[in-house]
């Protein structure tokens, strides 16, 4: 039996893409070496575009039904408040994103294996589990993530690294009398830290430290021994902002590498979503961005490519070549580059970019309280919606045009100063 599309791989893109593809009447089988997604430690906010494209795509009321709803952040450095914003983000654990996916997913046939073998052709494909069983389909998406399982070399497809050991996040809960989101930015460049993010998930505060480290430095050995006094060390005035802390449980440590698979539009038949594709910097908030524009380009494309005889690479390039996929992609690669080099470089000219970065937020800061721009209330998803269609009256209209003045006569005046 000739299925429409197999996916190899489960995770958030695996899952999101069996969920859009399956709901848009795609017969779609997705393979995956776990039946329930197990605890992982990877993206656990949801904010902004991300949820944004979750509407589109149909999946926000289901995801963001497992999350903690935030509304109050703070930014804070040298134990001084930056900014203060209103908006609202998500906290939620990864397998909860991906298993809530997963059940949305319920027109997909979802089989717990390995894929052990790809193979492709001009009009049909086959994927080979480790138990013998093969699956043939007109379509082959891989999911699998930063590491293919040996799948990609056979294809013929190879993976061109662009920053190795690029950065390190850790995970860990605190015990803390906070209660809103914090993001408190590193004190010193030589230290190599980017910022420390605070959130509630369920009835837990939980923190992501990021950081440009190479796994086997010193400080991440004490870190793993003595996780209060590694922070202390780096952001020593973080109880000023934060005020007392214990840090509980188990640390959890994520290296993180750049890397793209540039040829992979080559291959007739397969395409490679997500990770498996090119990897992210998760300091820089990309990573889920470009999983969902990845599957909202295939939402696009897939119908149009059943519809006519063949999966040739002259098809599959239109999903390497859509607008929204490369700008994520690019964006991704440079907005990484450019966060390392600005919380780690030592040359004047990066010193004088964070003064004038740290003054020019601080000041906006201060203009937005001063005018007292609003964000949302709590409330659910569709509250939110509802909200955005009333912003559309002309005192907010006024409101959101005198913001967007201010902010850019003070950042004028700050780069003219600095």
């Amino acid at each position: 039996m000739t299925r429409n599309v197999v996916i190899v791989g489960a995770g958030l893109g695996g899952a999101t893409a069996a969920a859009v593809l399956s709901r848009a009447g795609h017969d779609v089988v997705v393979v995956d070496r776990h039946a329930a997604y197990p605890a992982d430690f990877r993206a656990e906010q949801l904010v902004g575009s991300q949820t944004d494209a979750l509407r589109r795509l149909g999946l926000l009321e289901g995801i963001v039904g497992q999350a903690t709803p935030m509304l109050d952040a703070t930014s804070a450095c040298y134990g001084t408040i930056i900014d203060q914003t209103h908006s609202l983000h998500y906290g939620i654990h990864y397998a909860d994103m991906v298993n809530a996916a997963r059940s949305m997913a319920a027109g997909a046939t979802f089989i717990t294996g390995r894929a052990a073998q790809v193979t492709t052709g001009p009009e049909f494909q086959t994927v080979v589990l480790a138990d013998g069983t093969a699956l043939e389909a007109r379509l082959v998406v891989l999911a699998t993530g930063p590491s293919d399982g040996g799948l990609l070399a056979p294809l013929g497809i190879s993976q061109t690294m662009l920053s190795e050991h690029h950065s390190l996040t850790f995970g860990f809960d605190l015990h803390t009398t906070l209660r809103r989101i914090l993001v408190y930015y590193g004190e010193r460049p030589g230290d190599r830290m980017d910022y420390l993010t605070v959130f509630p998930i369920g009835g837990v505060m939980r923190a992501n430290l990021f950081c440009y480290l190479d796994p086997g430095d010193p400080w991440v050995k004490l870190f793993k021994r003595d996780p209060k006094q590694a922070l202390l060390g780096v952001m020593p005035s973080l109880e000023r902002t934060i005020g007392p802390f214990e840090i509980v449980g188990k640390v959890q440590v994520r290296p993180n590498s750049i890397h793209r698979a540039d040829n992979a539009w080559q291959r007739e038949g397969v395409v490679l979503i997500g990770d498996a594709y090119q990897s992210s910097c998760p300091a820089v908030g990309t990573g889920i961005g470009r999983i969902l524009a990845d599957v909202e380009a295939l939402s696009r494309l897939v119908p149009s490519w059943l519809a006519t005889p063949g999966m040739g690479i002259d098809k599959l390039a239109q999903f390497y070549k859509d607008p929204a996929k490369q700008r994520f992609d690019n964006r991704a690669v440079r907005d990484a580059r450019f966060r390392r080099a600005l919380c780690s470089e030592a040359g004047w000219q990066w010193k004088a970019y964070r003064t004038q970065y740290y003054y020019r937020r601080r000041t906006l800061g201060v203009v937005s309280r001063a005018i007292g721009r609003d964000g949302p209330t709590a409330g659910s998803v569709m509250d939110r919606t509802q909200r955005a269609a009333q912003a559309k009256g002309a005192a907010h209209a006024r409101l959101a045009l005198t913001w967007k003045a201010a902010k850019r006569a003070m950042a004028a005046v700050i780069t003219l100063l600095t």
